[in-house]
């Protein structure tokens, strides 16, 4: 499991290495007990925070709200554990501007719900999205969801548009 693999590496490396716990964020709904149980074990073995990929769940036919009812006793119990969560948002049901910029409203949500969790938006935005005429363009809703106290965001201009850019 990735869980006992990352608890094993942060054990051998303490003080240098920081890890993750994941669940399939697949099954959330048909055993939210399980992923509670496994984010709680995750904590247990040391790891530091949670890891929520959306597109896990769309790669596996699941295109309900991540925010929506069926995960909110998750949600609840991840958010009394008091770590960080660091999410992975996917365009969703397309890679465009509209389809991002509704995850960043669920993710917005997300934030009202549970105002004193870290929570970290990974990798930055879907920046090839905003690109016109060769200069990003963003939009002022992009940065609506960054009022919450508890939102950050993580910067990969290099890893994703370094093809695109010289830097």
């Amino acid at each position: 499991r990735l869980t006992d693999h990352l608890a094993a590496c942060v054990r051998r490396h303490p003080g240098r290495l920081l890890a993750l716990g994941h669940l399939p964020e697949w099954d959330i709904e048909r055993d939210p007990e399980a992923g509670m149980a496994e984010v709680s074990r995750a904590y247990a073995l040391g790891l530091h925070g949670y890891q929520f990929h959306t597109a896990s769940r769309f790669r596996h036919g699941v295109t309900a709200s991540w925010d929506g009812p069926p995960l909110r006793r998750l949600w609840v119990h991840v958010a009394g554990l008091g770590k960080p969560v660091f999410f992975t948002l996917t365009p969703w049901p397309g890679p465009t501007v509209t389809d991002s910029l509704g995850q960043l409203r669920t993710w917005q949500g997300w934030l009202e719900r549970y105002p004193r969790v870290p929570a970290v938006l990974t990798h930055g935005f879907p920046w090839r999205l905003f690109r016109e005429a060769g200069e990003l363009r963003l939009p002022a809703s992009l940065f609506e969801a960054f009022r919450a106290p508890a939102a950050r965001l993580q910067l990969l201009f290099h890893i994703s548009l370094g093809n695109v850019w010289d830097y």
